[in-house]
């Protein structure tokens, strides 16, 4: 027999959901030896598949999440991700996805970007400089 969605009820439907991310969520904790705690690790705004938060340190997407653990992607690889993409958008420079980063994208180079953020810092503490002159 199949079903279709209207036989199916809305909560029985959420709540295969939840246990799809949540499943998703611990085997990426596993993985990356993180021990998951209920006071300081959750789903932001308890939408769960959305962004989750772990120790208030890291925020990742449901789609990074299942990225993660199906390409076996490190915890390590994935902050330099988020390091390289913070970076990024600071100097107003294109963001990448996780899946062009693993597959070795196009990218400007870290020494580069640390030069770049050093330049942009120095300028607008010029320019604060010269508003408080005027002041």
């Amino acid at each position: 027999m199949k079903l279709t969605t209207k036989q199916i009820s809305k909560g029985f439907l959420q709540k295969l959901w939840a246990n799809a991310c949540n499943a998703y969520l611990v085997e990426l904790a596993n993985n990356w030896g993180w021990k998951l705690n209920a006071t300081s690790d959750y789903w932001v705004s308890d939408e769960i598949g959305g962004v989750f938060c772990y120790s208030d340190d890291l925020f990742i997407s449901l789609d990074d999440i299942r990225y993660c653990v199906e390409h076996d992607i490190s915890e390590d690889v994935f902050r330099e991700y988020l390091d390289y993409n913070s970076k990024a958008v600071y100097l107003g420079l294109d963001s990448i996805n996780l899946q062009s980063w693993e597959k070795g994208c196009p990218r400007v180079k870290e020494e580069d970007l640390d030069r770049l953020i050093k330049m942009k810092d120095e300028l607008n503490e010029e320019i604060l400089k010269t508003k408080n002159m005027k002041e």
